[in-house]
């Protein structure tokens, strides 16, 4: 039990007795830490001011890897309280050089210290050798532990989690770190009694925050599109020479909330196109835009072109995390859910955020007129997709969605499936509301005021999409911050790792994106969440 009550990660530790330095450290800026890299060769110097006599000192350096998994259970009884600790550990490799050995001097008023250079090589794989991985059962890791697996697996960058309740608590964390030992050893020197002193042993220790291997620059976000069909707004507002300024009489009122037919209803759908997989300073790329439904629209508006107004973005990625630990005498698998990991929520009406992004953010959405092919009115004009009739939304079995390029799963190694549909002549296909069609996470989140539809890109409406996330410069940056317009302090929260699959621990993300629109003063809002699979930038 104490085993597992003391094992944590790793702090730096350093002193006048021993200390760890290198030649590149580890953090420059406070709070941006200077990564390293698989197969880089790490150098510095190990350093002693602390007086010391000894006829044989021996001074080592060691580099490791580890990737635990800690979970602690309370358990309540009258007014005591049992805190169970259950722990797996997987040592993914174990360096050892030796950098000196002999007789040790350093004067009292030293004015600086001795030191012992060493340079050790970060290795791009577990080891067999020096790990304890292949002493685990398989069903104890989510990975295979066979000799040839281990050696083609690459290395997860460093990686910190914890999800505390009142009752059980969960910490999972990657690290890599450096830790350098003296042994101090006086021979033929013994205590009264006739006993021989032990050897004195002080140790440094130094955190290496290790990223994963660079990849090239992402060019396909492998995007889904989502559409969200029987967007309504009623209002006198929407008449020619009306405006989201002018104000309505008490009858006007009356009318509006009862949805009399004397109030013009606007019938539309609002299409999001979302990005599966993101990547570490690369732009995260957002699409939107809205196609007006003639079918159910009133004729009095139904040539005006309305101005559909962003008035508010939030985003958020959510970090799902999953841990094999001994629970119970039996390896569970435990899964934990972050959420708010990162966050973002842009208020467009606010003159701060409007300068920053340049003004008012306009939705295209074009008279509807425009919308079909040459003829006449209402007949050309595109038809809700969500019943292939009209805008109305009947009760006919709603199509769905296929993604464009199925995403691959990078958690659990699986490539999303085309799901078995109707084979309609919209280009969708039929998909249950369980389905999962993102990374790592659950399906499109289905809205009790309507469900949400994805459709494949290769779609004939001509409609443009707005690219938000090119407009306002949206970024996923380097330093795991998100940035709007170049600032970062827009964004807050805490810091987001790559994807990866460790023995014990698996990492995925969810994205969820709300959009608030506004439409002669009155606002509809639309969201969508799927998993996203984060990768690690290029350089």
């Amino acid at each position: 039990m104490g085993e597992y009550t003391n094992l944590q990660p790793v702090a730096a530790k350093a002193g006048p007795e021993l200390a760890i330095h290198l030649d590149r450290p580890p953090v420059t800026v406070p709070g941006q830490p200077m990564f390293f890299h698989p197969g880089e060769t790490v150098t510095g110097f190990i350093s002693r001011k602390q007086h010391i006599v000894a006829p044989r000192g021996t001074i080592t350096i060691a580099l490791i890897g580890r990737s635990v998994a800690l979970y602690a259970k309370r358990r309540r009884s009258g007014n005591s309280t049992t805190t169970r600790h259950y722990h797996s550990k997987f040592v993914l490799f174990e360096q050892m050089q030796q950098v000196f050995d002999g007789p040790v001097h350093i004067p009292a008023n030293a004015s600086e210290p001795h030191t012992w250079p060493f340079s050790l090589t970060l290795p791009t794989h577990p080891s067999t050798s020096t790990s304890n991985i292949q002493q685990k059962r398989p069903e104890r890791s989510f990975l295979p532990l066979d000799h040839q697996t281990i050696c083609a697996t690459a290395l997860p960058g460093s990686f910190q989690f914890h999800s505390g309740y009142s009752h059980d608590e969960v910490d999972a964390w990657v690290e890599y770190y450096l830790e350098a030992t003296l042994t101090e050893e006086h021979e033929g020197t013994y205590f009264l009694g006739g006993h021989k002193r032990l050897p004195k042993i002080k140790h440094a220790r130094a955190p290496l925050p290790l990223s994963t291997a660079p990849t090239p620059p992402l060019l396909d976000h492998r995007m889904l599109r989502y559409k969200m069909p029987g967007q309504r707004i009623y209002s006198q507002r929407l008449l020619p020479g009306r405006g989201a300024e002018s104000k309505l009489s008490t009858r006007e009122h009356l009318s509006k909330f009862f949805h009399t037919s004397s109030v013009p209803q606007y019938t539309f759908s609002v299409e999001l196109e979302l990005p599966t997989t993101l990547q570490f300073g690369n732009s995260i790329p957002l699409g939107i835009r809205v196609v007006p439904y003639p079918r159910n629209m009133s004729d009095s508006i139904a040539q005006v072109e309305q101005t559909v107004r962003l008035v508010k973005l939030e985003l958020r990625i959510t970090s799902q995390v999953e841990t094999k630990i001994d629970y119970e005498d039996s390896w569970n698998t435990r899964g934990y859910r972050k959420d708010g990991k990162v966050h973002l929520e842009i208020n467009f009406t606010q003159p701060w955020e409007k300068e920053a992004v340049g003004g008012d953010i306009i939705i295209p959405s074009p008279p509807v007129a425009v919308q079909g092919a040459a003829g006449s009115g209402k007949e050309a004009m595109v038809e809700d997709p969500s019943t292939g009739d009209d805008g109305a939304g009947s009760s006919s079995s709603p199509p769905t969605y296929t993604p464009r390029t199925p995403p691959m799963n990078f958690a659990g190694g699986k490539s999303v499936q085309e799901m078995p549909g109707t084979g309609a002549a919209t280009g969708l296909e039929n998909i249950d509301a369980d389905a999962t069609p993102g990374v790592g996470g659950p399906g499109p989140s289905m809205d009790p005021n309507h469900t949400i539809y994805l459709q494949n890109l290769g779609d004939t409406s001509t409609t443009p999409f707005l690219n938000l996330g090119e407009r306002i410069k949206l970024q996923l940056a380097r330093d795991c911050m998100p940035r709007l317009g170049g600032k970062k302090e827009r964004w807050g929260g805490n810091e987001l790792a790559p994807d990866f699959v460790s023995y014990n621990i698996t990492l995925a993300h969810l994205l969820k994106c709300e959009v608030t629109l506004e439409i002669v003063g009155e606002k509809v809002k639309i969201a969508a969440e799927h998993g996203v699979q984060l990768v690690p930038g290029w350089n």
